[in-house]
């Protein structure tokens, strides 16, 4: 089963993408999406959208799971 996790954000959202063998993890990509200080709300939310959806695309995960915000 492929994974992948997303730590949310504006300024920086975090992934990570696995593949789970049975309880046997292989990392295949982790990361951030940045988006520059300054920058139009919509911009940013635009730019982590693309970010989202062109790791969708590369890796056809099976689930995702997105870390709660916590403020």
């Amino acid at each position: 089963m492929r994974i992948i996790g997303i730590d949310p954000g504006i300024a920086i959202m975090g992934y990570g993408v696995i593949d789970d063998y049975g309880g046997k993890f292989k990392v295949l990509e982790y990361g951030a999406i940045t988006t520059p200080v300054g920058t139009e709300k919509s911009l940013r939310l635009k730019a982590v959208y693309d970010g989202i959806k062109s790791l969708i695309e590369k890796y056809k995960p099976d689930v995702m799971a997105i870390e709660e915000l916590f403020f």
